[in-house]
């Protein structure tokens, strides 16, 4: 059975002879641009280490979130999915034109959004759908992460580092997601676009 795996190794000795970085370690002082950078440099991992999961030992301690599936190479997959699958949107509460028409009178240089609202639910629903029609064990969900250098890409999400306690991962969930979407690796962890710091609610709270 597929299930996202941490790293197990020996114990620690008292004084480790080499030292982690950021955002492997904690961030000492300030939260500053080159933090962001090394954040956005991190590579998927397949098992993800020992300390990165708030779990036993290390349950106190509030590391970087990560999420553990795969980046969709094209977000509009999903788009297309829903009108596959008959989701219509119809029934969503949202003008996405006052938005434009307010960005217009404010600052007409300000960028528009690359994605309405009703696009962002038109995903999540499609989403939904796909894990019903799949008979999923558990729904996956949408993150935003970095990946291959990009700060914003979509993935889809089969569990986050601190949902791990009693997680079962499903190696026919992994299956069939893979085999919907043609995913052609296995599920990853990637870090998370926004709680890419420790003890990360603090930092957005202050």
């Amino acid at each position: 059975m597929a299930q996202p795996q941490v790293e197990l190794k020996a114990k620690p000795k008292a004084k480790p002879t080499r030292t982690r970085d950021f955002p492997f370690s904690p961030q000492k002082g300030p939260i500053t641009r080159k933090h962001a950078e090394k954040a956005l440099r991190v590579k998927p991992m397949a098992k993800l280490l020992p300390f990165l999961a708030p779990l036993g030992r290390y349950a106190k301690t509030r590391p970087p979130k990560f999420h553990f599936g795969w980046v969709l190479e094209d977000p509009n997959v999903l788009l297309e999915t829903a009108k596959d699958l008959g989701v219509t949107g119809e029934g969503y509460d949202i003008d996405d034109s006052d938005d434009d028409d307010e960005m217009d009178s404010d600052d007409e240089k300000e960028p528009r959004p690359t994605i309405t609202m009703r696009e962002i639910y038109l995903r999540e629903d499609a989403l939904t759908a796909v894990s019903k029609k799949l008979e999923l064990a558990k729904e996956p969900y949408l993150a935003k992460v970095f990946s291959g250098g990009k700060d914003n890409a979509l993935m889809v999400s089969l569990v986050e580092n601190y949902s791990l306690k009693g997680f079962t991962g499903s190696g026919r969930d992994v299956k069939s997601l893979m085999e919907f979407f043609k995913f052609k690796t296995g599920p990853r962890w990637y870090i998370d676009a926004y709680m890419w710091m420790w003890d990360s609610e603090s930092y957005w709270l202050s």
